[in-house]
């Protein structure tokens, strides 16, 4: 019998990234999205892909529509909500043992994956995961990292400060025993069994700028009548991958109000 595989995604106002993160995840058995409190388009975006709430109420989780009205739903796309505190230093980890007390509620012993909403899985990525949990099926105390790359700038270029990057723990077997740890940046806790897998996740945290580059990209194939079809392609190939001409700045040549906006 093939494992099933929960895709857990935590995040806050990331109407950019979330409809890329989903589309990654799709062949999951069940998605759950951990929200914040986004204020954005993140929410209208689940709730029209048909996700429905889940209310922590008289020690139950019951299901609601973003209308607030019961139904009666598949156990697919579900939304799981807890206010982020920016002020409380622990939140990061008080949010993932959120989430992670409602799988132990009702997953118990399936398989986990845990993105957060700007990462995306490689394509095939949940069914290479079926194939490794094929092989560790009889063992309970698993966590698994996955390798992980950080876009920098652009999408033609990540983080080299590493041969390698792995994002630890983000694959595991739901049991009673893991917690995260309070803190910044928790890591997954409470299992025997570690080990890293050749499954990758694309995080876009240090490249956010590439969405405006695309909404630009847009406006001027709409409006523009100073720059032909092809050049527009050029820009925005270029800019997408940062091969777009350049050179060095130096930064005693910076006005002032810009040192001081980003504290050079």
């Amino acid at each position: 019998m093939t494992n099933k595989v929960i895709a857990m995604i935590i995040g806050q106002n990331c109407e950019q990234t979330i409809e890329m993160c989903l589309e990654s995840v799709k062949d999951a058995d069940t998605i759950i999205y951990c929200d914040g409190g986004s204020t954005d388009g993140t929410l209208d975006y689940l709730d029209k892909k048909g996700f429905c709430w889940r209310v922590w109420k008289n020690n139950s989780w019951e299901v609601r529509t973003k209308s607030g009205n019961e139904v009666f739903v598949q156990d697919y796309g579900i939304i799981i909500e807890n206010k982020w505190d920016p002020k409380d230093k622990q939140m990061n980890g008080k949010q993932r043992n959120f989430y992670l007390d409602y799988l132990k509620k009702n997953y118990l012993n399936e398989w986990c994956i845990v993105l957060d909403a700007d990462e995306v899985l490689e394509d095939f990525g949940i069914q290479k995961m079926r194939q490794f949990i094929d092989t560790q099926s009889e063992i309970d105390n698993v966590l698994v990292s996955p390798r992980i790359h950080h876009f920098v700038g652009d999408l033609g270029h990540e983080d080299a400060t590493r041969e390698l990057h792995y994002v630890p723990n983000r694959l595991f077997k739901i049991t009673k025993t893991l917690s995260y740890p309070l803190g910044a940046h928790p890591v997954l806790k409470g299992a025997e069994k570690m080990g890293r897998i050749d499954i990758h996740i694309w995080h876009f945290r240090e490249c956010l700028g590439v969405f405006n580059t695309n909404k630009k990209h847009i406006d001027n194939w709409k409006k523009s009548e100073m720059h032909s079809k092809g050049y527009l392609m050029w820009w925005y190939y270029t800019m997408l991958f940062g091969s777009y001409p350049k050179k060095s700045v130096y930064y005693g040549d910076i006005p002032s109000p810009i040192k001081r906006r980003f504290e050079i």
